[in-house]
């Protein structure tokens, strides 16, 4: 099976879920219309810039078809303390449509995730 090793997704998000990646379920251009049948997320990484704020995250796992909820979250209001990073390598499999999803505990315009993996064909 062929692997692309790429950046996933890279988001700044708000005090409501966004998605950091979601595995296509349909034939991806970039790859000659090549449908991706997995996906691995290796490693999150987080950037906090602000100088003063502890900031809060949650991260979740959602499966394709299904409402994320509590159920899904692999981290759930954890903190990232001013100006640091937090390398999280967790190696996430993710199946046609399931997706990473990424919330702050309050808008913090300071915070960037980077997804960083796998796609399989």
């Amino acid at each position: 099976m062929p692997v692309v090793y790429r950046i996933l997704g890279q988001v700044v998000p708000s005090n409501s879920f966004v998605t950091l990646y979601q595995t296509p379920t349909s034939p991806v251009s970039r790859y000659g219309s090549r449908r991706v049948k997995r996906a691995i997320v290796s490693n999150i990484t987080l950037s906090h810039a602000e100088l003063f704020t502890t900031r809060y995250y949650t991260i979740r796992v959602v499966p394709s078809g299904e409402t994320g909820g509590v159920q899904h979250e692999i981290f759930s209001g954890t903190s990232i303390a001013p100006v640091s990073t937090h390398l999280l390598t967790i190696g996430i499999t993710l199946d046609g449509g399931d997706s990473v999803e990424i919330k702050m505990g309050d808008t913090a315009e300071n915070v960037s995730f980077c997804a960083f993996g796998s796609e399989i064909f």
